[in-house]
């Protein structure tokens, strides 16, 4: 279990580099993210990308990169554990159906915005993607 927190963080901070010079100036560092963060990112995610301008394209692009590293981390953490998976995506799903389960589910639970930005994307994911026995 450690190792796969230690993989998933690793993901999640490198994924996240991409919108490093974003997430500078909005005067948030990596560690106090919440989910209020997320939905102000990912909100443009919805948004078609020809009717973005470059500051909503820059957030839907950090809001899709910390899903995929999330998601990412998840899997390689995955290999060689035995426990039961916390979401189950399926081969087809895309990263930004991914991303718009993480805006829906951050829209209909406000109670949880105040939670850590992994902490709700993976409550999405899991909500979104549920492990069927």
């Amino acid at each position: 279990m450690r190792f796969q927190t230690l993989v998933l963080l690793a993901c999640i901070w490198g994924s996240a580099s991409v919108a490093q010079s974003h997430q500078n100036r909005s005067g948030h560092s990596f560690a106090d993210r919440t989910g209020n963060d997320m939905l102000d990112e990912c909100q443009y995610v919805e948004k078609p990308s020809a009717d973005r301008s470059s500051v909503e394209a820059d957030k839907a692009l950090a809001c899709l990169a910390y899903v995929r590293g999330l998601i990412d981390g998840y899997e390689l953490g995955r290999i060689g554990e035995t426990g039961r998976a916390m979401f189950c995506m399926p081969e087809e799903a895309t990263l930004h159906q991914a991303a718009l389960v993480v805006v829906k589910y951050l829209r209909d639970h406000p109670q949880d915005l105040h939670h850590s930005d992994a902490e709700v994307v993976l409550y999405a994911l899991a909500a979104g993607f549920p492990c069927h026995s």
